[in-house]
């Protein structure tokens, strides 16, 4: 998203795959949700993160690796990209996520985007319906966003339904 905001005249469409303009509000459960209010988190995570290990950083990934992907082979991807990650570098990705919001940027850029989020980590459909209602909410107003939920599909969407996103992207980029 940062590239339609910043590069507009370079940039001809977006698609992201769960990744959303402001993270915050997943974790809070709030459309309200600002910066400041996951800074203190942000900030504990970072410097929890910068100071681990590898193998810390795999047993630390595979506490949270079932609601990233479906199978166990693909969670074992996950939890392998994440060891062999430089902790610093995923510590300060992991603050930047945390502590940037876009969502009023977006609403400034005329590039078509496309959201396609995984609601297939949730166990209940009142817990998908509500980060469906998050999701939206984030692009709300904008005639140029598409936002489309796959609830069958967890954070890897791509593991876990290669063929849907593959259909979702090449739709958007046709027309």
């Amino acid at each position: 998203f940062i590239m339609a905001t910043q590069y507009e005249d370079l940039v001809g469409k977006v698609v992201s795959i769960d990744g959303l303009p402001f993270i915050g509000p997943v974790f809070t459960r709030s459309s309200s949700t600002t910066v400041t209010m996951l800074q203190p988190q942000a900030s504990a995570l970072k410097s929890m993160f910068a100071n681990m290990n590898s193998q810390q950083i795999a047993f630390q990934t595979q506490q949270a690796v079932s609601i990233q992907a479906t199978s166990k082979e693909d969670q074992a991807k996950v939890v392998d990209m994440a060891k062999g990650s430089d902790p610093r570098t995923g510590a300060e990705a992991l603050y930047e996520v945390m502590t940037t919001d876009l969502r009023q940027a977006i609403r400034l850029s005329n590039t078509p985007m496309l959201m396609l989020g995984a609601s297939g980590g949730f166990t209940y459909s009142s817990e998908q319906k509500q980060i469906a209602k998050l999701y939206h909410a984030q692009f709300e107003g904008m005639n140029n966003a598409t936002v489309i939920m796959n609830p069958n599909a967890k954070h890897f969407m791509m593991f876990d339904d290669l063929n849907w996103v593959t259909e979702k992207i090449y739709e958007f980029i046709s027309i």
